[in-house]
């Protein structure tokens, strides 16, 4: 153990496996020798010896947690959990099980009980930086957006240089409408990690918003160069490439995503654009239903693919997946937009006015509205 303290793990593995030749049941060996497989990344046989180890002694919690960590690492999130709550149910105040345990929850995507395990992990340890992103991380797929940024600001606080805590501030400051401030996130992240290809992606996603679509295509193109199967920077790409007016290209971009991915909603939907754009909406609406399939509420699916359907002239059906949109999402001047056209072709003309002011009260720029209204 002394060896192994010190970062020699050769000649602590071989002295632990001379204690187990000459005593196979020793716990302590098995339990450390266990500890020590994982540490230099052997997660299999960490787990055969650490199971051999609670097989001995079941109740000893320290096992527990280790064997939850290798869990963890073989994407084994349900196991872990079980073996993180026998730990916590000895040692409730074992602020990294509950780190732990948050991460297996927020990997089962439990976001509700993975935030209240962060929670109770930060009341125990206050300047966990690693805590707070996850927490911010959490926050932000409940979409409490404003707390997130602030779980953020709390870890940058302790740790001004945590390129994951930069990164993932600017995602939450797009969310709030602000992307000049999403993308001064991003650039701080890049600084400091020239080659961080999820702030390169999100640089590109922040400069998208803000219209600046070359420079997002750099962005993009730059994250790519790094990690070629980098399928949500693919999909962005294709977002660009739209805005560019290359649909093809944009197209291409998406097929590669979804090649790559192919339950990839995101890269559905904007599939699902590009070939409205090149006037194919059979091919939208097939894309659009791909999509609703994996994820029955993405409302901006619904709202798209009312689109397909009034341009192949089925309105009532279009006005029927505008409406689940709004159900789904009541203030989306996009789908109150859509909503309207539909009407409009249906010569409902009071009630397609209304959609639009209704859209305009929202966003109060929409000139497509504008223009229809």
């Amino acid at each position: 153990m002394g060896l192994h303290q010190q970062g020699e793990l050769a000649l602590a593995q071989a002295l632990y496996k001379d204690i187990l030749r000459g005593a196979p049941a020793h716990f302590e060996a098995l339990n450390m020798l266990g500890v020590l497989e994982a540490e230099r990344g052997r997660a299999e046989e960490a787990l055969r010896l650490v199971g051999r180890a609670l097989a001995l002694k079941p109740d000893f919690a320290p096992a527990h947690y280790t064997r939850g960590n290798i869990l963890l690492e073989l994407n084994r999130p349900a196991e872990a959990l079980a073996d993180y709550d026998k730990v916590l149910a000895r040692m409730p105040d074992h602020a990294a099980a509950l780190y732990n345990r948050g991460l297996a929850l927020q990997t089962l995507e439990r976001y509700e009980e993975a935030l209240a395990s962060y929670e109770r992990a930060l009341a125990i340890a206050p300047a966990d930086d690693g805590a707070l992103v996850n927490r911010g991380i959490v926050l932000y797929e409940l979409h409490r957006y404003e707390q997130a940024l602030a779980s953020y600001d709390q870890a940058l606080a302790l740790k001004p240089d945590f390129v994951e805590a930069l990164n993932n501030r600017g995602n939450v400051l797009r969310e709030l409408n602000r992307p000049e401030e999403a993308l001064a996130s991003c650039e701080r992240a890049l600084a400091l990690s020239p080659q961080y290809v999820e702030a390169l992606n999100n640089r590109g996603l922040a400069l998208y918003e803000l219209k600046r679509y070359a420079e997002a295509l750099t962005s993009c193109d730059e994250a790519l160069a790094l990690k070629p199967d980098f399928v949500e920077a693919l999909n962005n790409r294709g977002n660009v490439l739209r805005e560019l007016h290359r649909p093809e290209e944009a197209l291409a971009s998406c097929n590669e995503a979804l090649a790559l991915k192919p339950d990839f909603v995101a890269a559905l939907e904007n599939r699902g654009n590009v070939l409205q754009e090149l006037h194919r909406p059979e091919e939208a609406l097939a894309s659009y239903d791909r999509a609703l399939a994996l994820r029955p509420g993405f409302a901006a699916a619904l709202n798209h693919r009312g689109n397909a359907l009034n341009a192949l002239g089925r309105h009532a059906e279009a006005l029927a997946s505008s409406e689940r949109a709004l159900r789904l999402k009541p203030d989306y001047p996009e789908a109150l937009y859509n909503r309207g056209k539909t009407l409009s072709d249906m010569q409902r003309y009071e009630e397609a006015l209304a959609c639009y002011d209704r859209a305009l009260a929202l966003k109060p720029d929409y000139a497509e509205a504008l223009t229809n209204r």
